[in-house]
């Protein structure tokens, strides 16, 4: 995860476990993606698990997204 990301300025760590994205759950990239898609251009709530705990994180995300094929972290993603 880049520092300078949503996710990164928003205080989600490297390691954290993703739970859900505005209250729905999220077990795949691809669920993750269409998440983040359907967030765009406004504020969405991300639920992780850190050390065992709960914390619910704010993000302010872009209202457009990267074109296709353009990388967008380490897994591509």
């Amino acid at each position: 995860m880049l520092a300078d990301s949503p996710a990164g300025r928003s205080g989600v760590a490297v390691g954290d476990r993703l739970l859900s994205v505005d209250g729905g759950e999220v077990r795949t990239l691809e669920a993750l993606d269409e998440a983040l898609e359907n967030a765009a251009g406004r504020a969405a709530r991300l639920t992780v698990e850190r050390g065992g705990v709960r914390r619910t994180f704010t993000l302010k995300l872009p209202g457009r997204r990267p074109e296709p094929g353009r990388r967008r972290g380490p897994a591509g993603r």
